[in-house]
């Protein structure tokens, strides 16, 4: 069955008519199903697998389709159109690695590698490089694009994604490389702030990005928008202000990749898959304070 429009309720009440048991989508229209008033387990009780791609889940996500749908087998893809799935976080995988996008799939020879394409250590970021059968041939009548891409004639597509991999081989996204932030001559990785900033139980989405700042260069803005039910009403006020804020990310950060800045929004704006335009969004804080 596909949708002409994306309605959660809508999805709901197709789920209990027709007796769905599997289901695709992107973060935003999973988090829309589970966080709706109408939001019913008993109506979605035929589901028996979902499978998320398009954008970055949130581990809180991960965690809360488990308690409630416990019977749906939930699995995180990671890939590119350029790519298809590369990377699979599977149900049977440990909830402790629900921040990650999971293991290379079968099939998916992938590194990570630094500028000059040589593999970085475990624990250190690199980008995603990955080779196999089921990458394109190229970009259509787009020559250069394709010769960026796959950058000589061994295979290896880079997909612009920055990762660090565990000692289990579980990759964990930590950016992509045009938004990598330097601060005081520094590499910080907006993702890994992000994950900090999600383990606050007050934020319910929040995403950051690299601002002009005098003496280091760089520094980091930070749109979070607050969790209406940890918060009562939605408003900023009592223990969730932009100092508490920084204070949290202290606890888990080193200080020097704390936000500069914390903006209160009331949504964050992003494309029909749910990735976030960090782009156009730092063009208009800036315009919005005259250096735009």
């Amino acid at each position: 069955m596909i949708q002409t429009g994306w309605d959660p309720d809508a999805f709901i009440n197709a789920v209990e008519e027709h007796g769905i048991t599997c289901s695709f989508m992107v973060p935003i229209q999973l988090q829309q199903i589970l966080s709706d008033e109408h939001f019913d387990a008993g109506k979605l009780s035929s589901l028996r697998k979902i499978a998320c791609s398009g954008a970055i889940i949130p581990p809180d996500l991960v965690h809360e389709i488990a308690a409630k749908l416990p019977l749906v087998r939930f699995v995180n893809h990671y890939g590119q159109s350029e790519t298809g799935p590369v990377c699979t976080l599977r149900p049977d995988d440990p909830r402790d690695k629900a921040a990650t996008i999971g293991r290379p799939a079968i099939g998916v020879e992938l590194r990570l590698v630094d500028g000059a394409g040589n593999d970085v250590p475990q624990g250190e970021p690199g980008e995603i490089i990955v080779r196999g059968p089921f990458l394109m041939d190229g970009y259509f009548e787009n020559p250069e694009e394709t010769g960026l891409y796959f950058r000589g004639e061994d295979g290896w597509g880079w997909t612009g994604d920055l990762a660090t991999a565990d000692e289990e081989g579980f990759l964990t996204l930590v950016g992509r490389s045009k938004d990598m932030i330097i601060s005081g001559g520094i590499n910080i990785y907006p993702r890994e702030v992000e994950i900090a900033l999600e383990k606050h139980q007050a934020v319910r989405d929040c995403t950051v990005f690299g601002i002009p700042d005098e003496k280091w260069g760089e520094a980091l803005c930070a749109y979070v928008v607050v969790d209406v039910d940890v918060v009562g009403d939605g408003s900023v006020h009592g223990a969730v202000t932009e100092e508490t804020i920084i204070a949290h990310c202290t606890e888990h950060l080193a200080r020097f990749k704390r936000p500069k800045i914390v903006r209160f929004v009331a949504q964050i704006p992003k494309t029909p898959s749910g990735k976030v335009q960090k782009p156009v969004l730092r063009a208009a804080f800036l315009a919005e304070i005259g250096l735009g």
